[in-house]
């Protein structure tokens, strides 16, 4: 019965903290989309760029090119 409740205890903190990790990161994306629709020309180009190199960083680290 302790076993029981310790493993649903435990997979709970584990989808609670994935659910936490996962909101984290959507409120990041639409702050960014936000800043970039409210910025002059010059100034979206560079969070364009910025959020682009972002994005390449990210996929070269998931391809373990970059530690």
């Amino acid at each position: 019965m302790q076993i029981t409740i310790a493993i649903k205890h435990s997979t709970f903190r584990h989808v609670s903290l994935l659910f936490k990790t996962v909101h984290t990161y959507m409120v990041k994306l639409m702050k960014k989309k936000k800043v970039k629709t409210r910025t002059t020309r010059s100034q979206c180009q560079s969070a364009h760029r910025r959020t682009r190199d972002e994005k390449r960083i990210y996929l070269q680290q998931v391809k373990g090119l970059i530690h």
